[in-house]
């Protein structure tokens, strides 16, 4: 039996995409929402959305 460790297989999910640049209301507003001491704090936004990953392959 192979150990499952052994079996990994790269993911679209391993694959960090930067979108801070992409127009993106989650990346790019945060300085609309927040306060101005809140935004400079560089926040990560904390929801998963699918244009975070990138697509697959065909």
């Amino acid at each position: 039996m192979i150990p499952a460790a052994s079996m990994a297989i790269d993911s679209v999910f391993d694959t960090v995409v930067d979108r801070r640049s992409s127009n993106s209301m989650k990346w790019a507003c945060a300085r609309q929402f927040l306060a101005a001491d809140e935004a400079a704090a560089d926040p990560l936004p904390m929801w998963v959305a699918d244009t975070d990953f990138k697509a697959p392959r065909p």
